[in-house]
């Protein structure tokens, strides 16, 4: 992903719905990984996030798929 202003580390969020819910988990980038940023968050889900949900991250969204889609 873009690399974020300095001063804002913490500006991309993964934000997870699916019916009946929402989580935004915040993201922080990975040490020695130019673009790759991780969950930062210990987040329970319910089975219908993974068949029905989504995932964007925002600000953007920069990147969007359903949960079933992501590896």
């Amino acid at each position: 992903m873009p690399e974020l202003p300095v001063g804002q580390p913490d500006l991309y969020r993964a934000v997870f719905t699916w019916p009946g819910g929402t989580v935004s988990v915040p993201m922080t980038p990975v040490p020695g990984q130019a673009g790759v940023w991780v969950g930062t968050a210990v987040q329970s889900f319910p089975a219908i996030a993974f068949t029905s949900g989504t995932v964007d991250v925002y600000p953007g969204p920069v990147l969007g798929a359903f949960l079933r889609d992501c590896r």
